[in-house]
């Protein structure tokens, strides 16, 4: 039993599974007395490299810095499905985890809650398969905002290139931009909408295929930042100009979108107060108290810049 409540090698995964199912089922807490981990978080995450992921550890370390508490780093692969990480996490107990992770199993919610860590996720793009605290931004807002500001230009033939509709707040954003359409009794055209990943190219490869349609859309409301460069790349191959023949809407702000030309209109999530609000909730974890409110969304806010115009 000790190999699996301190993350040790040389057992098999389903054994350990079968231990810590029936460690979870009989309410078995690490004792606090067993160890004395110091005043350390563990922050996961995945895709260390993306803009999003050094917003969110900017967040935690501020916190963390004002409470006195040093920040462990970690990245585990984006889709990897093994849950290896866990292991490391154990092993060098923290005293609370912050994992802005794409999914998080059940089967590692059960491991973190056996050995009594707290945990908050941040902006989870999967339901929890279980009551966890969570702090997110309106997803659903942030489509529907980018879509009424085109609206109110007199764009009625708008596109949207989004992130892969398993994804919640993928499903959330592209919601928000049917219902600003329906709101004006405009159906959104199946066939001006592309579900894609969040790269340079993939935002390229979108465009191309959103400008070859008769008639073609007039503004594209892009998932990400990312896809946003992506379309502009688009759009000068087809010899457009942005935003005299096509209007862009981006998403996330990031610093890149200002340096566009012309610069980026987008949405704006306040990925770092997010960050920040998910430590504060791990601190008041760690300290042994009662969260007042476990599920927080963060609002979201449209910047206007020159990308876009009226049709």
């Amino acid at each position: 039993m000790s190999k699996v409540l301190n993350g040790r090698a040389g057992i098999s995964d389903d054994l350990r599974d079968r231990v810590e199912r029936a460690l979870h089922d009989l309410g078995y807490r690490r004792r606090g007395g067993e160890s004395t981990p110091g005043a350390v978080i563990e922050l996961v995450v995945e895709r260390l490299s993306s803009q999003w992921s050094l917003d969110v550890f900017r967040g935690v370390q501020r916190v963390a810095v004002e409470n006195r508490m040093a920040v462990i780093l970690t990245e585990r692969a984006v889709g990897d499905s093994r849950e290896d990480w866990v292991d490391g996490v154990i092993q060098r107990r923290p005293r609370g985890v912050i994992l802005a992770l794409s999914r998080l199993t059940a089967q590692a919610e059960r491991r973190l809650r056996v050995r009594d860590l707290p945990f908050v996720l941040i902006d989870p793009i999967s339901p929890p398969e279980f009551d966890a605290p969570a702090v997110g931004s309106a997803n659903w807002e942030g489509g529907w905002l980018a879509t009424r500001h085109l609206i109110a230009l007199g764009h009625r033939r708008i596109a949207a290139v989004t992130m892969p509709t398993t994804l919640l707040f993928a499903r959330a954003r592209l919601s928000g931009f049917q219902a600003a359409l329906d709101e004006i009794g405009v159906d959104a055209d199946p066939s001006l909408i592309i579900a894609t990943h969040s790269r340079r190219e993939d935002g390229i490869v979108a465009g191309r295929r959103l400008l070859a349609a008769r008639p073609r859309p007039t503004a594209i409301v892009a998932g990400t930042d990312v896809q946003a460069i992506g379309l502009y790349e688009a759009a000068r191959e087809a010899g457009l100009r942005i935003p005299d023949d096509l209007s862009i809407v981006g998403y996330d702000d990031i610093p890149a979108s200002e340096w566009l030309s012309p610069p980026l209109t987008t949405v704006r999530q306040p990925v770092v107060q997010m960050a920040e609000q998910a430590t504060r909730m791990l601190v008041t974890m760690i300290g042994g108290h009662l969260l007042a409110v476990s599920r927080l969304t963060l609002d979201v806010s449209l910047v206007e810049r020159s990308s876009t115009a009226p049709v």
